[in-house]
């Protein structure tokens, strides 16, 4: 008998400890620098997410590295943004769920610690997990063009002499002669034709084109800083290798408080960003002196930022 209830309760004890499981799903295992993605935690048979045991800013993970003096080293790359608790229920099983939206800030591959959270009397791990983070791949000089396609009505194959073939052949072999010599004349040059411009030369040249053109005085001014706001956040991008495309004002300032910015060049960013948002969004008038201050602002930006580069070239 009392072997009986020995395996009751050995089988009991088993049961509990399967269910309190903190299992993990991660909406992105190769994230970019910069770019949100999530951590969903769940725990069954629970109606209320659990309170974890420790606190943190930043999701707990370890490095995975060859270096045996960083592998399985805490890391605090991974910010969390923000925290969403949800319950569901599957096949009449209740579940609590956790969201964690993350951030990452620097390249590396991670495995996913997680938190501990106490379920009644007893302590349970998160289910561990791994991601590998990368930064954006820069190609400067990359241009796109627009493909026009031609077509052709082809007449009927009519009879050829051998005069014609003959002529069709002396016509390659001249055509192939002179793409020979061109070929030798150019190559001699191509290292002086290909010139790289460099990032900040392409800011400024691009920013004068577009104030050149004072779209506002066409009624066209939403046009004006939708472009504005798109030649400014590309510089930040491949200057500092942090993808400011496609992203919010507010999540920018998420992205300049990470980086090694000058508080007063940090502002001065910020500014000329919440600007061209508000004439981009808003259908707001803004008087032509204070749209060329605006690009006065932001050349001086690029300048500082080659200033700040250079100091740390030397």
């Amino acid at each position: 008998m009392r072997f009986y209830y020995l395996v009751i309760l050995l089988l009991f004890s088993a049961n509990t400890i399967a269910q309190k499981t903190i299992n993990v799903f991660i909406s992105n295992a190769n994230p970019l620098v910069g770019d949100a993605f999530s951590i969903i935690c769940s725990a069954q048979d629970q109606k209320t997410f659990p309170s974890p045991i420790q606190q943190f800013e930043c999701y707990p993970a370890n490095f995975l590295s060859a270096d045996s003096a960083f592998n399985n080293k805490p890391c605090d790359y991974l910010e969390i943004i923000s925290i969403e608790d949800s319950t569901y229920t599957k096949q009449g099983t209740y579940y609590a769920q956790r969201t964690f939206k993350i951030i990452a800030w620097d390249s590396c591959e991670l495995a996913l610690v997680g938190f501990d959270y106490m379920i009644g009397d007893q302590s349970v791990s998160s289910q561990q997990a791994y991601i590998k983070v990368s930064y954006y791949q820069e190609r400067e000089g990359a241009e796109i063009y627009d493909i026009k396609e031609t077509f052709h009505k082809w007449p009927k194959k009519k009879a050829t002499s051998d005069r014609m073939y003959a002529f069709y052949v002396l016509g390659l072999i001249v055509i192939a002669l002179i793409t020979f010599l061109l070929y030798r004349k150019f190559k001699r040059t191509k290292k002086e034709l290909a010139i790289i411009v460099p990032i900040e030369d392409k800011a400024i040249n691009a920013l004068n084109k577009l104030f050149n053109e004072a779209l506002w005085k066409e009624n066209k001014i939403q046009e004006h800083f939708v472009r504005f706001s798109f030649i400014l956040r590309d510089y930040l991008t491949k200057r500092y290798h942090v993808s400011f495309l496609e992203k919010t004002t507010t999540q920018s300032v998420l992205l300049l408080d990470h980086l090694s910015i000058d508080l007063h060049l940090k502002e001065q960013i910020i500014e000329l960003l919440k600007a061209s948002d508000y004439i981009k969004f808003a259908d707001s008038n803004i008087d032509e002196v204070s749209i060329l201050q605006l690009q006065e602002k932001a050349l001086k930006v690029i300048q500082l930022t080659i200033h700040i580069k250079d100091q740390i070239d030397d």
